[in-house]
């Protein structure tokens, strides 16, 4: 009995389907056991995020971490004053001056002599000094227009305004050089109506330090202070839920299941997840202090400097937030900033600083690092810890008086000169009498704050003079007792 074709043709369909439906179910049986692609594509972004604990609910905009580290005023009568647990709300009054005035017309933009800067700067005057380049770019998301800036800086490290010349704003650029952006027409009366202002807002008088040390050096710096910072002991973030808070922070990076993710402890208790054949890790070391790394994806991606910031700014709030103790107190500002490439990828790394009250704490674990290729993150690291007041406990120093800096600079000159020669940062000189000048020319700022040290196998911040050098190494005396706390770099 012959068959006829159409039958034929059916059942040469239904094997090819057959065949077809097999060899998919083997590509998709193989795909889903060697990674977890497939597991990530069923998982929600609810479900990558759940952990509530440790993603913020909203992304915060990069200008939020965008502060100088001081805001020095001159008032033109021989006194002075700087600001910096306060210098966000100085900042934020100044900062709509300058975005209005680079919409003013005909600016132009004229290179100052470093003496030049100094006389203008030495009436009437603000300098906002930040502790890295800051891309002039920034002040555009601000609402500031361009004035062909590019043509003579990218970047700036003091933002100035003298009265002097008050038709006009100063720039100390990201390689030193410095500028005066003039406008035809500009009317300077809120500005200065602003500094005079700080005058009463001010609670310490600063001076030059030739006033009062017999240098050369003009830096201002604080004579008395009457500064009550209380002493932070700082307890350890995962308590005695160590493995539970691991996990709980490893799904946050890697989604709800872990199944196929490699979990590694090693005999000091680090925890390693390891993902995708080991290119992309999360590390969770006893302290607290944890570590995400990937690899690069791709190449060829290059972005500015908002764009990476505010990549790096989405991925900290998705994974282990912004907020620190109770989210007030505790906050990150933007320290420090380094471009570079790779494969043609521009690469950012930014480093924020955790700051209580205003105040920045200095130690090994309170930076906060993250670094952006293109646009993802490959690195990021920080000391978290969880929301609650049992976080930290406040030690006040009730009207216990501070200790002069003057004290503290010609009571330890010697050991700081050795600090500093030790370290490279000086140095030292053959005549014994010229060592006390040495050290002083060599101080750039002064400033108050914290020194994370370890007591009793405690982490506790001190009340803290911070004596800032050349260079950026940072050297701390205790602020009620003149004790050498320590230095870095």
């Amino acid at each position: 009995m012959s068959v006829s074709k159409a039958i034929i043709y059916k059942e040469r369909i239904k094997t090819v389907l057959l065949v077809v439906l097999f060899i998919t179910a083997v590509l998709l049986s193989y795909l889903y056991w060697r990674d977890s692609s497939f597991l990530e594509i069923k998982e929600t972004m609810d479900n990558r995020l759940s952990s509530t604990t440790l993603a913020s609910q909203t992304i915060p905009d990069p200008s939020e971490f965008v502060c100088p580290d001081s805001i020095d005023v001159n008032f033109g009568d021989g006194t002075y004053t700087s600001f910096h647990e306060n210098a966000r709300s100085v900042w934020e009054e100044i900062l709509p001056f300058y975005t209005g005035f680079t919409k003013e017309k005909g600016l132009t933009v004229e290179m100052l002599s470093e003496a030049q800067w100094n006389n203008i700067m030495s009436f009437q005057s603000v300098q906002c000094r930040f502790s890295y380049p800051l891309p002039h770019s920034f002040f555009r998301t601000l609402g500031a227009k361009s004035y062909n800036e590019s043509d003579h800086f990218t970047s700036l490290t003091v933002l100035g305004f003298s009265k002097v010349f008050d038709d006009s704003y100063f720039i100390r650029s990201g390689d030193g050089s410095y500028f005066r952006i003039r406008a035809s027409e500009y009317d300077s009366s809120g500005i200065l109506s602003l500094i005079e202002s700080l005058r009463a807002r001010s609670s310490d008088q600063y001076y030059p330090m030739n006033q009062f040390l017999g240098t050369d050096n003009t830096a201002i710096t604080p004579f008395a202070t009457q500064i009550d910072l209380p002493t932070l002991q700082l307890h350890n973030m995962t308590g005695n839920e160590s493995e539970q808070f691991e996990t709980e922070l490893a799904r946050n990076f890697f989604g709800q299941s872990l199944d196929f993710i490699r979990t590694v402890t090693d005999n000091s208790g680090t925890t390693i997840f390891l993902y995708n054949y080991g290119e992309t890790s999360l590390t969770i070391y006893q302290n607290g202090f944890f570590e995400y790394q990937d690899s690069p994806s791709s190449a060829d991606k290059t972005v500015g400097f908002v764009e990476a910031f505010r990549t790096a700014s989405a991925f900290i709030a998705e994974h282990g937030t912004w907020s620190a103790h109770d989210g007030n107190t505790i906050h990150f500002l933007l320290e420090d900033v380094d471009r570079d490439t790779y494969n043609r990828s521009s690469v950012y790394t930014f480093r924020f600083r955790s700051h209580y009250n205003g105040r920045k704490i200095y130690g090994s674990d309170n930076v906060l690092t993250i670094v952006v290729t293109g646009t993802q993150v490959t690195y990021y690291s920080r000391n978290l810890r969880i929301p609650g007041e049992e976080d930290f406990t406040l030690t006040p120093n009730t009207e216990t008086p501070n200790y002069p800096f003057v004290d503290v600079v010609s009571q330890n000159y010697e050991s700081i000169a050795e600090e500093l020669v030790r370290h490279e940062w000086m140095e030292r000189p053959e005549d014994p009498e010229e060592l006390f000048d040495a050290v002083l020319e060599k101080i750039s700022g002064i400033d108050t704050g914290y020194y994370e040290i370890t007591e009793n196998h405690r982490k506790v911040c001190r009340p803290s003079w911070i004596l800032t050098v050349d260079r950026g190494p940072r050297i701390f005396y205790d602020l009620y007792t003149g004790e050498y706390l320590g230095s870095i770099q």
